[in-house]
């Protein structure tokens, strides 16, 4: 699960209705369910072959050689074939019996096997075909014999998203200095101590009879806390191109990237100058990892081998510092040059004239896979192509 910026350009105020038909070709059908022109039926007949020429299904086989299924109709142990567990039954094997994983052609016709492996219900008929009820996700159309003639995923190839939000944790983008998180309307205040961050009730001053220095267990005893980033006040997600002070939106964004280096080198432990050359070595050594075969040492032994490269104990500091790596330079760009080149706007894609622009694919765990290269430049030479009458909408994504 990933949630990543985009940033959706309009030729209209960008209400909710406009932004929904505006992301709709990217949607993922099977969260949305919205069974719209985005949705088109995809041939899976021959990928299905493939997997059940090879498909296996665990069976229990009695002494006479009998093939026996360990779950019922609805999924459940059977009784002969399970006893009590912790919180639910667990499988049992009784006397005589063996477990193994035979072939699924030796006891299930394709058709059947292709039902139960991907979900979907068989029909005989075109006519019968329903893509808005049972058939909605997929079906398995058969012929008169029941053999199988087309297996049929019904997606939406292109999908990007299954949620959006407009700002989210993407908020605040359009205007210069506003930090969301520092808002005291974003955020919520201890029940406990009614925001003071010290419990005085009864129970609390028992408390600290033992522990003197309790305060509140609430919040972390701080008192309160930022709100959920969808419960966010609408600041600064949209505005009409023509109105931004770009500039200052750069100046902003300048001075976050060097408050942020300033406290990844606080976290290296080496000086600014050592900080730079880390970086430097960091790039050439992570360059030879990639090119390393698997098994490559990732984690405590990646740290190690860093270390045995050129400069790698600044590499391995630079790391430490940059825990996720947000330092992106490109090409022979200093750290302070990138510090200096930080656009008035970012985003991980964007929308504009009804295509979508990325800076690669993003998949779970907010891994981005096939990045382009320069992306800055890229994205910059999009924005260059927004009008001053059109209006632009930081929205939060979710994969």
């Amino acid at each position: 699960m990933s949630h990543f910026c985009v940033l959706v350009v309009t030729h209209e105020k960008p209400t909710d209705d406009i932004l929904a038909k505006t992301l709709a070709p990217w949607h993922e059908f099977e969260c949305t369910g919205r069974n719209d022109e985005y949705v088109i039926d995809i041939d899976k007949t021959d990928e299905a072959r493939e997997e059940f020429a090879t498909a296996k299904e665990t069976r229990l086989r009695d002494s006479a050689g009998n093939l026996h299924e360990r779950f019922d109709e609805n999924g459940e142990w059977k009784p002969e074939f399970s006893k009590p567990g912790l919180g639910r039954r667990e499988e049992f094997v009784p006397e005589g019996f063996e477990k193994m994983d035979v072939p699924a052609a030796d006891f299930m016709t394709f058709a059947s096997w292709a039902a139960d492996y991907y979900g979907w219900k068989i029909v005989a008929d075109e006519q019968s075909i329903d893509r808005n009820g049972e058939h909605k996700y997929g079906y398995i159309l058969v012929d008169d014999a029941g053999e199988v003639v087309r297996c049929v995923d019904r997606t939406n190839p292109n999908a990007k998203w299954d949620w959006w939000t407009v700002g989210g944790r993407y908020s605040g983008r359009l205007v210069a200095g506003y930090d969301p998180t520092q808002d005291p309307d974003n955020q919520k205040f201890c029940f406990l101590c009614s925001g003071t961050g010290i419990r005085n009730d009864e129970i609390a001053r028992k408390h600290r009879e033992t522990i003197p220095g309790f305060t509140c267990n609430g919040y972390e005893g701080t008192g309160r806390e930022v709100k959920f980033a969808a419960d966010w006040k609408d600041i600064g997600n949209s505005a009409r191109w023509g109105d931004l002070d770009l500039e200052k939106l750069k100046a902003s964004n300048v001075s976050d990237r060097r408050r942020s280096v300033c406290e990844m080198i606080a976290r290296s432990g080496v000086s600014p100058q050592e900080f730079e050359i880390g970086f430097q070595a960091f790039r050439k050594a992570h360059a030879i990892w990639r090119d390393l075969p698997e098994p490559r040492p990732r984690g405590v032994d990646y740290t190690h081998w860093l270390t045995t490269q050129e400069n790698g104990h600044l590499a391995a500091a630079y790391n430490a510092g940059d825990v996720w790596n947000s330092i992106d330079c490109i090409g022979d760009q200093t750290i302070s040059d990138w510090v200096d080149a930080a656009p008035p706007l970012s985003a991980y894609a964007i929308v504009i004239d009804g295509k979508w622009h990325a800076n690669g694919e993003m998949g779970w765990f907010g891994v981005s896979h096939n990045e382009v290269n320069d992306w800055p430049s890229q994205m910059q030479s999009l924005l260059n192509q927004i009008e001053a009458n059109h209006f632009v909408t930081f929205i939060d994504c979710h994969i």
